[in-house]
């Protein structure tokens, strides 16, 4: 059997690669095509669970490609570990079933190596074959299926949420130290908790399921609420003052006739409209300096948070203010991209010739 041309006349992609054995990836291949054929008669059928069903049941091969191709950063073994082993049906993240890095790499037929303690294409092309978006490939094939960014990013975005459950942090940190230290013993939910909305960005439509795990999220007290924001803010260099403020306002209740210090900071920067206009109703400093130098209205506007910089500069916030690693809010919002968020600064006067950080 000319194998060439059975691929050619079934419209199979097809990549050259280096590899010991290149009849184990051309079997590894026309196994997962066969898999996303079965999906796409299933969708036929407009049976939405049965298609979702499909999808979660893919074989860890077509997984992994899509952690490779869309992750925010390159993961490390143990996180790709993880994230294989997450499932929606578990109600915690100990004793999570791992698969050996070997496994892993025999079941995405030897396109990928472990070293450096990461898991990384062998060759540059094979993430560019599968990340391309090519007119000419059918959608049902396993390159259409993984350029679809719209249902890659989705299904990533839910697996961080699903860790984040699974991690179950409860109370926030007392400090940095120990922050550090329960990252250690959940090595995904670093990335989880600072990207999960990063992958929902990159979706064209938002599913029902989607926004119940999201809805989940936001219903976790607020002890545990803070202790996400910790993580999150971990980006941003958080210093001991700001993580004892984070736990002042992961008490309950919260005291907002005397705010913590930085408070308008957190909630500016977590996207909490209702707690941000309560703070501004009792008298924060709508123009409060953090130790960076940077204000409430630049993390908001890196943030994308719109309805919360509207309401920093009905407040007359000092929208030149310099501070942050970006200088000013409108560099930080135009370096995120937020596009909508840089129109209301303009329009308040924004210096768009204000130098950088």
């Amino acid at each position: 059997m000319d194998i060439a041309k059975a691929f050619e006349d079934k419209n199979i992609p097809t990549i050259k690669i280096q590899a010991e054995n290149v009849e184990t990836d051309i079997r590894t291949f026309l196994w997962v095509n066969l898999q996303l054929d079965s999906i796409c008669e299933i969708s036929k059928a407009q049976k939405d669970r049965l298609v979702e069903d499909a999808l979660k049941s893919l074989p860890q091969a077509l997984n992994c490609f899509a952690w490779i191709i869309y992750a925010q950063r390159l993961l490390t073994t143990r996180e790709i570990q993880i994230t294989l082993a997450t499932r929606s049906s578990y109600n915690s993240g100990k004793g999570l079933e791992l698969d050996p890095p070997k496994v892993i790499l025999e079941a995405c037929g030897n396109l990928l190596e472990k070293g450096h303690g990461v898991i990384r294409p062998i060759h540059y092309t094979v993430q560019e074959f599968l990340g391309k978006h090519d007119r000419k490939v059918q959608e049902d094939s396993i390159q259409g299926q993984m350029s679809n960014s719209n249902i890659m990013n989705t299904r990533l975005g839910q697996v961080c949420l699903e860790n984040i459950r699974l991690a179950a942090f409860n109370k926030p940190a007392a400090g940095p130290g120990n922050l550090w230290d329960r990252l250690e013993q959940n090595r995904f939910s670093g990335y989880a908790i600072q990207n999960f909305d990063y992958h929902f960005s990159k979706c064209n439509n938002i599913s029902s399921d989607t926004i119940e795990l999201l809805k989940k999220l936001l219903q976790q007290d607020s002890k545990s609420l803070a202790t996400i924001l910790q993580i999150k803010m971990l980006q941003y260099g958080l210093d001991f003052d700001s993580f004892q403020n984070i736990s002042i306002l992961g008490s309950s209740p919260c005291p907002l006739d005397t705010p913590p210090v930085y408070a308008l900071h957190l909630t500016s920067f977590a996207g909490l409209v209702t707690t941000v206009g309560r703070l501004l109703d009792v008298g924060c400093d709508v123009n409060e300096r953090g130790r960076s130098g940077t204000t409430p209205l630049y993390l908001a506007c890196y943030e994308n948070h719109r309805e919360i910089v509207q309401k920093l500069l009905k407040k007359g916030v000092d929208v030149n203010d310099r501070g942050g690693v970006y200088g000013n809010a409108l560099q930080a919002t135009s370096a995120a991209g937020n596009e909508q968020v840089a129109k209301l600064l303009l329009e308040k006067d924004a210096d768009i010739n204000a130098q950088g950080g």
